[in-house]
């Protein structure tokens, strides 16, 4: 389910997008005591396709728990995504300020 119109030319702006940035500033406040450094893509991933790589579930495994939990609340970074699935522009501008969050 789309919830926002996103056009082909479209970047992310967090201050266009205030709920998405408010989630993003907990979840790094709840990643912050996690040494892992692929905290972004480890979120992206998740927001994006509901998956991890083996490879951070094996070598991240606290990190990863944390991620897919029920508690960790994704809900509206999940439908940007969703929305912005054709939008090349956009997505990529979306995941750069996830990982530079993340940093």
């Amino acid at each position: 389910m789309k919830k926002y119109i996103i056009n082909d030319t479209d970047v992310f702006h967090a201050a266009s997008y205030p709920m998405e940035a408010d989630e993003l500033r907990v979840i790094r406040n709840i990643l912050s005591t996690h040494a892992c450094g692929n905290k972004g893509e480890m979120v992206i991933s998740f927001a994006k396709d509901h998956s991890l790589k083996n490879d951070w579930i094996q070598n991240c495994a606290v990190l990863a728990n944390v991620i897919t939990s029920r508690d960790f609340k994704i809900a509206n970074l999940e439908l940007l995504f969703e929305s912005c699935r054709d939008q090349k522009t956009f997505r990529r501008s979306l995941e750069n300020y996830i990982s530079d969050s993340l940093q």
